[in-house]
Formats: structure tokens, C-alpha cells, sequence
């Protein structure tokens, strides 16, 4: 694969990733909405589904800036269905351009490491974007401690589920198809 060009494949692959991460946004709203009204750190806890498949791509090595345009893109794709609407696309794209970041500056890490900074750079931008919409009455002391450490859960929950799901697309050869040796 040239440094210039992104091949077909690449393409292919990443919009289907960006569908499958669609559909994880829509399936995951309902939800999400029922566990926002019975509280946030019940939210908080969830959340990270969210974004697994972008945590998932981040174990690839991507060109810059594909992780990002891959949030955008099922951000674009799950609008209609979200009950956020448009406030959708600037949520999961800033939490994919914060997940790519940590992806780049930690590209030497091992796996394992590499994994959680990657899920708590996405973990705390979701948390930080998160402040803005909670009711002012819920944002005391206590309530932003539950939120930050069911985050904290999160972001072990998204290190680990993302690790395992890379393991089994490598094994059943996606890197060697994306390169074009399949």
C-alpha cells in the first residue's frame, strides 16, 4: 500500500466498520435513553458501546485521520434514528478524534496499554461533552464522582471488548485482506 493513496479496500472496509458502528449508535439509543432518565452514572456505565467499533479500529494501523472519518460517518448514518439528532455527529466524532490521538501518541505501547488510553481518551471526551447535557440539579459532588467511576468501568469494559474483537478480525484476516494479500 503506497504512503499517497488509500486503496479500495481500505475504503470498503472502513465504511463497513463505520455501518457496524451505526448500528451499534441506534441499537444502543433506546437503551441509552432509559438509562440517562434513571441516571447518568447508569448511562455512564453503558456508554462505551457506543464507540466500540472505533476502539476496535483503533488496533489497526490506520492512516491519520480514518478513525475520525469513520465516526463521522456513522454518526451521519445513525442522525435520523438517534434521539440526539445532530448533536449526535460532534459526540461521536470528537470521541473518535480523541480515541485516533491516543492511538497515534501510543502507537509503541503493547496491546494492552495501548487499549485502555485509547478508552479513556474516548471515555473522557464522551465525559466532558456529557457535562453539557446532564440537568444542573444533578451535577453536585456525588453525582460526579458515581459518573466518573462508572466511566472508569467503562473504559475497562471498552479495553477489553475492543482487544478481543481486534484479535478475532485479525484472525479471520482482515488486515491481510485491507492490504490486499488476501
Amino acid at each position: 500500500m503506497s504512503r499517497t493513496r488509500v486503496s479500495t479496500r481500505w475504503i470498503l472496509v472502513l465504511g463497513a466498520l463505520a455501518a457496524v458502528q451505526a448500528v451499534l449508535i441506534i441499537a444502543f439509543g433506546p437503551i441509552g435513553t432509559a438509562l440517562a432518565l434513571a441516571g447518568p452514572p447508569l448511562y455512564a456505565l453503558a456508554a462505551w458501546v457506543s464507540v466500540l467499533v472505533l476502539a476496535v479500529a483503533c488496533h489497526f494501523d490506520l492512516r491519520p485521520g480514518m478513525i475520525t472519518l469513520m465516526g463521522l460517518a456513522a454518526a451521519i448514518i445513525a442522525v435520523p434514528f438517534s434521539v440526539l439528532g445532530f448533536l449526535l455527529i460532534p459526540l461521536i466524532t470528537l470521541q473518535a478524534l480523541a480515541m485516533e490521538l491516543a492511538a497515534l501518541l501510543s502507537r509503541r505501547l503493547p496491546v494492552w496499554p495501548r487499549a485502555f488510553l485509547v478508552a479513556l481518551a474516548g471515555q473522557t471526551a464522551s465525559f466532558l461533552m456529557s457535562l453539557v447535557v446532564i440537568s444542573p440539579e444533578n451535577l453536585v459532588p456525588l453525582m460526579i464522582l458515581l459518573i466518573v467511576a462508572a466511566r472508569l468501568v467503562g473504559v475497562v469494559a471498552l479495553a477489553v471488548a475492543s482487544t478481543y474483537v481486534a484479535r478475532g478480525l485479525r484472525a479471520a484476516g482482515l488486515e491481510r485482506s485491507i492490504e490486499g494479500r488476501a
